[in-house]
């Protein structure tokens, strides 16, 4: 005898979504339920539809896949006894989900005559790099204190000569750099808004003559290097890259077939 389920949520999520229909390449029959054999591909279709469907990828084991094929068919049977399957409402919902399921296929069978290869992949990583502004990452170190005239008092000891390193960790009060003689590591020019122009004024090795003010305090900033921020390498971006391709692909499909349709409005 069939067990009831402990849990019928899997059961109704999975209820109003279509299976694929494929030849019965595999025509054993499992059960039966009244005059309905369900076979084995019937098991292997569901079994993927309701993976598919419940984002899932463990697989409940055979007995409870097949109480649910068995529960599902006696409830469509039951339809059917009532005349629903000639319910408008259902006939509509039939004709909505089959234009949906031939329009998939439709776009399915365009991209699989249509290949796009790893040579065009590659042309539009290129063409992307091409016109991509490739942004700058800033080396720096910096002195915090409290006011302008004690910034002001330290770019007087930078030009006398004293070392940035030592002065920023004597009187930064950012401690967490001071401890690394004022070091602050790569950023991009946005990390902090108020360096953002004078990171792209400084020479390499020099600092700022006037002090910066920010939410934190007044800085003197010193630009150690710069460099280009790498590109995202085309391995990272290949899917998107197919997905991007292949969208350019529908918009081409569909818009030939409405240049070549008759269209009046």
């Amino acid at each position: 005898m069939l067990k009831p389920l402990a849990s019928t949520c899997v059961l109704s999520c999975v209820l109003l979504s279509p299976l694929p229909s494929y030849a019965a390449s595999s025509a054993e029959a499992l059960v039966k339920v009244n005059d309905t054999i369900i076979t084995q591909q019937d098991y292997d279709n569901y079994a993927k539809a309701r993976a598919k469907h419940t984002h899932s990828k463990r697989i409940p084991n055979r007995p409870i896949l097949i109480q649910e094929l068995v529960q599902r068919e006696v409830i469509r049977q039951d339809a059917v006894r009532k005349g629903l399957d000639q319910n408008p409402e259902f006939q509509r919902d039939i004709k909505y989900i089959e234009d949906n399921l031939l329009m998939a296929m439709s776009m399915h069978d365009y991209l699989e005559k249509h290949p796009i290869d790893e040579a065009a992949l590659q042309r539009e990583y290129e063409t992307q790099l091409a016109g991509l502004k490739i942004p700058n990452e800033y080396q720096i170190r910096h002195i915090l204190v409290k006011t302008e005239a004690e910034a002001n008092s330290i770019i007087v000891d930078l030009k006398q000569g004293q070392l940035f390193s030592q002065l920023a960790k004597e009187k930064s009060i950012d401690s967490g750099s001071a401890n690394k003689a004022g070091e602050l590591g790569w950023l991009s020019q946005s990390a902090v808004k108020e360096f953002g122009t004078v990171l792209t004024t400084l020479e390499i090795g020099k600092y700022t003559t006037t002090p910066v003010q920010s939410q934190y305090g007044w800085h003197v900033i010193q630009l150690d290097g710069m460099r280009q921020v790498p590109p995202t390498s085309f391995e990272n971006v290949k899917n998107e890259l197919l997905v991007r391709l292949q969208n350019q692909q529908m918009n081409e499909y569909v818009g030939n077939l409405i240049k070549n349709a008759d269209l009046k409005f």
